[in-house]
């Protein structure tokens, strides 16, 4: 108590320099996403495909991921269970796999001190990374994903969409809507802006909420 003034100019100094140095490199993000060395993959066929179909278009998919370097393992579920509480466009065409990266390779295999020394040395580089969301891990997500998409888009009449963990789960970052009466006029609206939206850098897996129903009988 005898030595106030030293006491707030030391607590001010920290604050001054996180608020002018840390704050403006900090991203903002409503739901951020998670980088935790996962991601999912959703498959859809189109609509009508039977069960045994989608489960060998999901062994074909799980065939190439299992291949490319980077890939720790995979986990896969094909369609849905109708008794869940589930989107309308999933069924018996849709599938989802997981895939787990590698873990990172650090220091000398077996050298349990050179690997604790690597680790230390390059926490600060992590955490720095982790608060302007340019992680190692985050940028080996994009990388293994853009090689996936690349890989993958040969198939015929598969359709894939990639995700990560969120803290919420929510449909899209960005949507766009379209309304009207007439349901011809919204198919082609929204196809138009589909593709027109998949030509912007930046977008991925941009998709129509509008799709054919289930056909009944």
């Amino acid at each position: 108590l005898q030595n106030r003034l030293s006491v707030v100019v030391f607590a001010l100094i920290p604050f001054a320099l996180c608020w002018y140095l840390l704050v403006p490199n900090i991203g903002t993000e409503l739901i951020p996403q998670v980088h935790q060395g996962e991601f999912n993959l959703d498959i859809s066929l189109p609509v009508g495909t039977p069960l045994e179909s989608t489960d060998e278009t999901i062994h074909t998919v799980e065939s190439r991921i299992v291949g490319v370097s980077g890939v720790g393992g995979i986990s896969s579920a094909v369609g849905v269970d109708p008794t869940a509480i589930s989107d309308s466009d999933q069924g018996e065409h849709t599938g989802k796999i997981s895939v787990i990266l590698e873990p990172e390779a650090s220091g000398d295999g077996g050298n349990y001190l050179s690997e604790f020394a690597y680790d230390v040395i390059s926490l600060p580089e992590q955490i720095w990374g982790g608060i302007r969301g340019e992680s190692v891990l985050a940028q080996r997500e994009d990388d293994l994903m853009e090689e996936l998409r690349g890989l993958l888009g040969d198939l015929p009449q598969v359709r894939t969409d990639f995700s990560r963990p969120a803290l919420f789960s929510f449909k899209t970052p960005i949507e766009v809507e379209i309304r009207g009466y007439e349901l011809d006029v919204l198919t082609n609206l929204g196809r138009e802006a589909e593709r027109t939206m998949a030509g912007i850098q930046g977008l991925y897996d941009v998709r129509s909420s509008l799709q054919r129903g289930n056909p009944e009988v």
